[in-house]
């Protein structure tokens, strides 16, 4: 698997507290070579979307250019 992707309605693109709990195994990430796509929409439109990876060093995902 090399991407996730999901969308926040109404909320902005961010890697929430419930996305990572979702993304992580007993602290570690299930698939850590996978990007995740976040992408925010505001009335049935697409507003801003962004990409995060896990950081190993910082223990956390973190946004990275797209």
């Amino acid at each position: 698997i090399k991407l996730f992707y999901h969308s926040h309605p109404e909320h902005d693109a961010y890697f929430s507290e419930e996305d990572a709990r979702m993304a992580l195994f007993d602290n570690e990430p299930t698939y850590p070579e996978a990007r995740y796509l976040v992408i925010s929409v505001y009335n049935r439109k697409i507003k801003e979307q962004a990409f995060f990876e896990w950081n190993p060093e910082s223990g956390t995902f973190e946004k990275q250019p797209g």
